[in-house]
């Protein structure tokens, strides 16, 4: 009985590892098209920046900045949560490891 316990409990672990492995790459996936959008924004405020315009195209182009701007601030928060989501899956992982490992 003890043996199909012990069995149990590490295919248990195991499924879990798996999980967590599985959402890791998904957060992964996530923080790179994050990261992609973010390099496409500075981009484009960039190239904002450097356009020569008219005082009434200039009224237009600070709106645009401002939005670009706001968006980066929306994808760096993201970016920290999916960092700190990425931490906490790869720490669970270690824990399943180690107890794997005591089994």
């Amino acid at each position: 009985m003890c043996g199909n316990f012990q069995e149990d409990q590490e295919a248990e672990l195991i499924e879990r590892d798996t999980m967590m492995t599985c959402r890791e790459d998904r957060l992964q996936e996530a923080l790179q098209v994050n990261i992609n959008a973010s390099n496409d924004t500075q981009i484009k405020i960039r190239l904002l920046l450097f356009q020569d315009l008219t005082e009434q195209d200039s009224c237009h182009v600070n709106s645009e900045i401002e939005k670009a701007e706001a968006f980066m601030e929306d994808l760096k928060a993201e970016r920290l949560q999916f960092q700190a989501d990425c931490d906490h899956a790869r720490a669970q992982r270690e824990d399943i490891a180690r107890f794997l490992h005591e089994l």
